[in-house]
């Protein structure tokens, strides 16, 4: 038996669906070994979600901000980098362009990242929560304490602070 899994994205931006297979699943005999999913298989498809999805969405707010929002004119690419944003599901480099200022305003500077500017921090919320738990109860998680400082919006969870 072979199972795909394809992740369907639909958008105002596209004329038709985005359809990407994510992953591929192949079993032979049934064994408690080869029944459902393993860790891995979820695993690898959870973080392949991940990365269509952090790709999509990227794509879809650079757009948004390619047009000025005070004339309407598009605003013209000068480079390209890529930001790594860090998530439960590991480090993915995300393409970042560069923009430059529309010449209706008045700027500083002469060019911005648009996903720079979204994400400062470049990491999910979720992965904070979980260093910042590591950092106060290190002996419930295999983790590395928290090399910076706490994020304010981050609750203390009832077991972190049974470990104060």
């Amino acid at each position: 038996m072979k199972v795909k899994i394809q992740i369907v994205i639909e958008s105002d931006n596209y004329d038709t669906p985005i359809t990407d297979e994510i992953a591929c699943i192949q079993r032979e005999d049934l064994t408690p070994e080869t029944l459902g999913m393993t860790l891995s298989e979820a695993k690898d498809l959870l973080a392949n979600i991940q990365a269509v999805m952090v790709r999509e969405q990227a794509a879809e707010y650079v757009e948004q901000q390619r047009v000025c929002p005070r004339c309407d004119e598009t605003r013209n690419q000068k480079d390209q980098h890529d930001i790594v944003f860090r998530s439960l599901f590991g480090k993915m480099k995300i393409p970042s362009p560069r923009l430059y200022t529309c010449p209706c305003q008045a700027q500083e500077k002469k060019s911005f990242s648009p996903l720079a500017e979204c994400l400062p921090e470049r990491t999910a919320p979720e992965l904070l929560y979980i260093l910042l738990i590591s950092s106060v109860c290190p002996s419930s998680f295999d983790l590395p304490k928290l090399p910076f400082g706490l994020p304010s919006f981050l609750p203390l969870p009832l077991a972190a602070a049974k470990c104060l």
